[in-house]
């Protein structure tokens, strides 16, 4: 640590989230604000079966109708009942 540095103008080194978002030598650097959204959407993108397939319409069928949007109703129809 250089002697010209108090710690007050130093990042919360013992801080856990610092500890963990910290940038990295030689790697670019990630937000946080970043990281938590790419962290927020993951389990979105993961959970949703693909449209059109068996599970999918499946969930469809199971879901209220009147929960239904436009594109939903379409898809179900295509990928459903007439395919």
């Amino acid at each position: 640590m250089d002697s010209g540095t108090s710690r007050a103008d130093r990042p919360a080194d013992n801080c856990y989230a610092y500890f963990l978002f910290r940038p990295v030598s030689g790697a670019p650097e990630i937000s946080m604000k970043r990281m938590l959204f790419a962290l927020l959407l993951l389990p979105l993108a993961a959970c949703s079966p693909e449209v059109g397939s068996d599970a999918w319409c499946a969930d469809m069928k199971a879901k209220p109708k009147g929960e239904w949007t436009m594109d939903e109703t379409g898809d179900y129809a295509k990928h459903c009942i007439f395919n």
